[in-house]
């Protein structure tokens, strides 16, 4: 009997492990993302005004002519 309460105290105690990484794994996770999401607000102004400003032109012309007959 003392060994299989041995037993199961150590099963509990890996569980409680495994919860722990879980806890740490989403809050790295959640981390990282509000990291990206910061440095996309940073970026995504100047990206969209590059895309709005020089981009623009041939964007229209590759959708309303093709491809393959914008110069390049």
């Amino acid at each position: 009997m003392k060994r299989i309460n041995g037993i199961l105290n150590r099963l509990n105690r890996r569980k409680g492990l495994k919860a722990q990484t879980a806890l740490e794994y989403a809050l790295v996770v959640g981390a990282i993302s509000l990291v990206l999401m910061f440095a996309w607000n940073q970026v995504g102004d100047t990206v969209r005004n590059a895309i709005m400003g020089d981009m623009q032109d041939r964007i229209e012309q590759n959708l309303t002519r093709g491809n393959a007959t914008v110069e390049r």
